[in-house]
């Protein structure tokens, strides 16, 4: 496996955190404000759908578990073992130890992938991001 145009994607232990943290504070907001109780209700109903929609996304096997890079076309590999072909594919942010892309294919599929440093290896990151920084440029 040529690591520079294939990469495996571990479950990131940070996206775990933020993502409860990220609910958990919203969970607060809810209960801070001044709202009337069925509002309330009704916002904190969908907190908890939108918590467990997020964790039932990462266990059923459409979470993105690799990126593979085979000339020019990319390709996502599902934890299922699926793998789809790249129509499209956008760095929406490159930083030091965090990398968000959008990506799209054929019938629709749409993703927008979150990758922690923690998700791969040190060096496997650091080539992911290299790899990236030289797809953005004309």
């Amino acid at each position: 496996m040529d690591s520079l145009t294939e990469l495996d994607l571990k479950p990131s232990a940070t996206h775990a955190r933020v993502l409860i943290a990220a609910h958990a504070l919203c969970g607060v907001l809810l209960l801070l404000l001044p709202l009337a109780g069925a509002l309330r209700g009704a916002l904190l109903g969908l907190l908890v759908a939108g918590c467990a929609w997020a964790w039932r996304q990462r266990s059923v096997g459409r979470d993105i578990r690799g990126l593979s890079r085979r000339g020019e076309q990319w390709f996502v590999r599902r934890a299922d073992g699926a793998e789809l072909p790249v129509a499209a594919f956008r760095v929406h942010y490159l930083g030091r130890w965090l990398v968000i892309l959008g990506v799209s294919g054929a019938g629709g599929f749409q993703h927008s992938l979150a990758i922690f440093g923690d998700a791969l290896g040190v060096e496997e990151f650091r080539r992911m991001r290299v790899l990236l920084r030289l797809a953005r440029r004309p």
